[in-house]
């Protein structure tokens, strides 16, 4: 495809950006004494938190944009590119619906 660049950049794009929301997700909860007994409760204070809320919501969506795009890609290939539109049409439908559970956890914390 002629506009099959734009997914590969930002795929680039969106993988430089996971690796800086990986490492500050990790250092939160591994720097900060991560401990199993209380982690209900530590999700809980963290979510409630607009600006932590609102860092998941881009954590999430760019983590979804990443992996879909990914699979998209996969499945062309895999494909031989015959059935592009249908792949993408099923990725897209399958982001939304996770997207659209991933929403309604951190917001479910957050107006808690």
């Amino acid at each position: 495809m002629a506009g099959e660049w734009k997914f590969w950049f930002l795929q680039f794009v969106t993988g430089a950006i996971l690796v800086a929301l990986v490492l500050t997700h990790l250092s939160l909860f591994i720097g900060n004494g991560y401990h199993i007994d209380n982690s209900y409760n530590e999700i809980q204070a963290h979510l409630s938190s607009p600006a932590w809320a609102a860092f998941y919501i881009i954590f999430l969506t760019i983590v979804l944009y990443h992996s879909h795009n990914g699979l998209r890609n996969i499945l062309s290939e895999w494909t031989g590119g015959h059935h592009d539109k249908l792949v993408t049409a099923i990725v897209i439908v399958l982001g939304v619906v996770f997207w659209i559970i991933g929403m309604h956890t951190i917001l479910y914390f957050l107006v808690r």
